[in-house]
């Protein structure tokens, strides 16, 4: 492991910025330059390179973070986009963890009102900004938020949404747009690492925080995300991997307050829907037993669902025929 290092002074910054870097040399700069133009400036920024093969290292030079007093720059072996935000936590010394990817920027007043929000509710401990794709980008990624939350303030998930709606909710938290308090990141265990996930392992802790805390919601964008310049997110090519949060439930169920499990079942089955249906796809009807077997609907099928669970073996054989005919061919 590689460090640039800027001396600590005796007082911790109220916040710690974390920015996973990975082959982004065209895009860092950029990010590294919305961190200096915010209003507020009580931060320090840990920058950790996951094992970059292209220039971005070189762009940390060039743009001036790796002699910036305020930053400390990480190289490690490659280990995964969350391996990579938590390493960065580990390192941070604010009182609130706030997260940027280095293909992503913030707007000048993205931390000010995040800590505007959290120091004045009291006990509330997540901050979630409404982000901006651009016009041009709304077909890749709408912005969730300003669709599902009425209006800014403090939020707590209504037991009466249901899984799709609260799916919604997850997604809208994206991570360049969480400021969080370090002590409630660290109690829900960060983000997944194993296995050098590439897919979810944000949603992991996500579905932690939308389950177990009030989060703050600011509906005006904060947050410019370029889904074009993501390799992982929307534009994502070939088959993603099965959601972690299905992989490991157990820590996200005993952390899920006991009047609110049932609701988090029925989250689960619908992941767990989604996940059938891409390997329907695939006529892989062993995986689609497995997932069937492991998340049930905890009342029976809601009428909304029926049909598409009931198409899914209709699906897989096709989908088994359509493998067949391609070996063949």
């Amino acid at each position: 492991m590689n460090l640039s290092l800027a001396p600590i002074g005796a007082q911790a910054p109220m916040v710690s910025v974390v920015i996973p870097l990975y082959n982004k040399q065209r895009t860092v700069a950029r990010s590294v330059a919305s961190l200096r133009q915010q209003t507020f400036q009580d931060f320090e920024v840990i920058v950790i390179d996951d094992g970059s093969t292209d220039g971005s290292w070189s762009q940390l030079e060039a743009c001036g973070a790796l002699s910036d007093l305020r930053f400390r720059c990480v190289q490690q072996v490659n280990a995964g986009p969350g391996a990579a935000r938590n390493a960065g936590a580990r390192l941070a010394r604010g009182k609130y963890l706030a997260f940027l990817d280095a293909d992503d920027e913030w707007l000048p007043e993205h931390l000010q009102r995040a800590m505007q929000a959290l120091e004045q509710a009291d006990g509330c401990q997540i901050y979630v900004s409404a982000y901006d794709t651009g016009a041009e980008h709304q077909a890749l990624q709408a912005n969730l938020l300003q669709r599902h939350i009425q209006q800014s303030g403090r939020w707590s998930l209504d037991p009466a949404l249901g899984p799709v709606q609260v799916k919604a909710i997850v997604d809208a938290c994206q991570v360049s747009c969480l400021v969080v308090a370090r002590a409630l990141f660290w109690r829900y265990g960060g983000f997944y690492e194993k296995n050098r996930s590439t897919f979810g392992e944000d949603i992991y802790l996500v579905i932690q925080l939308v389950f177990g805390s009030d989060i703050w919601f600011e509906r005006e964008a904060q947050v410019l995300f370029h889904v074009e310049d993501s390799e992982l997110g929307v534009k994502r090519v070939g088959l993603r991997p099965v959601r972690p949060h299905l992989l490991e439930p157990e820590p996200l169920v005993a952390n899920c307050p006991p009047h609110r499990r049932r609701q988090l079942q029925e989250l689960f089955a619908y992941y767990r829907m989604l996940e059938t249906e891409k390997f329907a796809r695939l006529g892989d009807w062993t995986n689609i037993s497995k997932l069937r077997r492991a998340y049930r609907w905890p009342a029976g099928t809601p009428a909304a669902f029926r049909l598409r669970e009931w198409k899914v073996p209709l699906r897989t054989l096709a989908g088994k025929m359509g493998v067949r005919g391609r070996a063949q061919g």
